[in-house]
């Protein structure tokens, strides 16, 4: 699986723990600009588009740092780029 997004599209990032320690980041997406995942099917080998994503999961490992740093590198990327993304951990 391969997804590809546009960061034009992120409104919100945020961090949670989960069960087994480690971090998961997730971006929420606005749907505006192109964000796709492709999947490749194992039995035909074709690979399937699909054209809207609503939000991509990043599994970080158990250094609760690295996951605080990368959803803030999000949200300076985001201020770069002229769009605003919310820290989704402030609500």
């Amino acid at each position: 699986m391969l997804e590809s997004i546009d960061i034009r599209d992120v409104t919100k990032v945020s961090t949670t723990k989960q069960d087994d320690n480690n971090y998961l980041i997730s971006l929420y997406l606005s749907g505006k600009f192109h964000s796709v995942r492709f999947v490749r099917d194992n039995v035909t080998n074709e690979t399937k588009k699909k054209n809207y994503l609503d939000g991509i999961k990043i599994q970080i490992g158990s250094n609760k740092e690295v996951a605080i740093k990368f959803k803030k590198a999000i949200i300076h990327l985001g201020k770069l780029k002229g769009i605003t993304v919310k820290d989704g951990d402030l609500f």
